[in-house]
């Protein structure tokens, strides 16, 4: 009986990869499944591009490990994929601890987790050597796989990644995929809402940080504010209600240091109209001068004076004054916290 020459490249591919043979296990690997791609046994030919790939991966080659990971999920999808074009990068000089999984958990995992890791792998690896744009390109259609097999928490991590790419190389936030991201993490959020929260404010966290180092102030302020919303939700269900008021006053007073008009009609009804109404109406305060009673800028002037603590003896303070006055010297410690925070992000803008 004739010998399968398939089987026969499947044997030395075989021992090539238990003998570190890496370029030329690879090669082998990847002959195997174009053979059965073109026999269009694509389950088959998706196993063998997988394993040429982690192979390949000891070799550091990113871009061509990339390609191979995307011929992997086509094959799985069981169509045609044309050439890939990105920005041509012929320095392949990053460093790697890879594999990231091996053929023994490949073979566990459902039809829609291979798909959405093939894609991944590939983005990764694309991203590494440059060529952000295909990565992104590659995390979408990932993400995308994972929401179909309802894999939720690796959708949200993948799109998150695919969102950071797409930064590195536009410099401004993707509104689709972002939207794909809050969806899923709604969904996350659903079954375990203390994990998945935080993960939800530590993505937050790393999309503002990268749009900052890339200039984009104005997306980042908004993923800050969604950040320091989620900060606040945290802080009420674990109970720390000290730091749950401390983002409630920062929002309230200046939307988390972003609105410069909030703080000053806030900063005006505090300390020009609210505090010197309390200072007037409740008695807390004794006029001293004898030559003329007091008017009403009297007790606007002792208000300002009090959040910059500068005596003003024309009135003489009683114990609840001093209670009163103890509140509003706090209140404005706060609001100039705020106005340092509104100068310092006009000055980086």
């Amino acid at each position: 009986m004739k010998a399968d020459p398939h089987r026969s490249l499947e044997d030395l591919a075989i021992k090539a990869e238990k003998d570190h043979k890496w370029e030329e296990a690879g090669a082998l690997f990847l002959e195997v499944a174009f053979n059965y791609k073109d026999k269009r046994d694509f389950e088959k030919a998706a196993d063998f591009f997988m394993r040429a790939a982690i192979t390949r991966e000891r070799t550091e080659d990113w871009r061509k490990i990339g390609h191979l990971w995307i011929e992997c999920a086509t094959a799985l999808e069981k169509r045609p994929q044309g050439p890939v074009t990105d920005l041509i990068d012929p320095v392949e000089n990053t460093r790697h601890f890879f594999p990231t999984l091996d053929r023994y958990a490949w073979e566990r995992f459902s039809h829609f987790e291979k798909v959405g890791r093939a894609y991944r792998n590939a983005a990764y690896h694309l991203e590494k050597c440059g060529a952000n744009q295909t990565a992104y390109v590659q995390y979408k259609k990932a993400g995308d796989a994972f929401v179909e097999g309802e894999l939720f928490a690796e959708a949200s991590r993948t799109y998150y990644h695919g969102l950071l790419s797409y930064i590195e190389q536009h410099g401004e936030l993707d509104k689709e995929t972002f939207k794909k991201l809050e969806t899923v993490n709604d969904a996350l959020i659903e079954e375990n809402k203390g994990t998945y929260t935080k993960r939800r404010q530590l993505y937050y966290r790393g999309l503002s940080g990268k749009l900052i180092e890339k200039g984009n102030s104005g997306d980042a302020a908004k993923l800050f504010t969604q950040e320091c919303d989620v900060s606040r939700s945290l802080a009420k269900d674990d109970k720390r209600y000290i730091k749950w008021l401390g983002f409630t006053l920062w929002k309230y007073s200046s939307l988390y240091g972003n609105s410069f008009w909030l703080w000053t009609l806030w900063a005006f009804m505090l300390f020009v109209v609210i505090f010197p109404l309390l200072f007037k109406g409740s008695g807390v305060l004794v006029w001293q001068e004898v030559v003329r009673p007091p008017h009403w800028f009297d007790y606007v002037f002792y208000s300002l004076a009090t959040i910059t603590t500068a005596p003003d003896p024309s009135f003489y303070l009683t114990l609840p004054g001093k209670y009163l006055v103890t509140i509003e010297t706090v209140l404005g410690f706060l609001m100039l916290g705020s106005l340092l925070v509104l100068l310092a992000k006009k000055i980086i803008r």
